[in-house]
């Protein structure tokens, strides 16, 4: 529940701020400098795309290993912080 009001709020945001930019600028190459120079932007695109590599990696958690315990979960989180 909360993962989800999260996700949906940040991609409401991204898209927000993207479509600012596209709105303000009159073509694509200023829009992206824009956004490459704008500190709120940057976080906020940055935001999503941490998001977007949590929902992969859940995913592929989901995927290969099913459902697992919290012991399972910690012992696959210590095994990858070492890898």
């Amino acid at each position: 529940m909360r993962f989800g009001l999260y996700a949906g709020a940040s991609s409401a945001l991204a898209a927000g701020c993207i479509i600012r930019a596209c709105l303000e600028r009159p073509n694509f190459y200023s829009t992206c400098v824009y956004i490459a120079q704008s500190n709120a932007c940057l976080f906020i695109l940055t935001n999503l795309a941490l998001l977007a590599l949590y929902s992969v990696t859940l995913g592929l958690q989901k995927a290969f290993y099913g459902p697992l315990r919290l012991v399972e979960v910690e012992q696959l989180w210590e095994k990858a912080w070492f890898a």
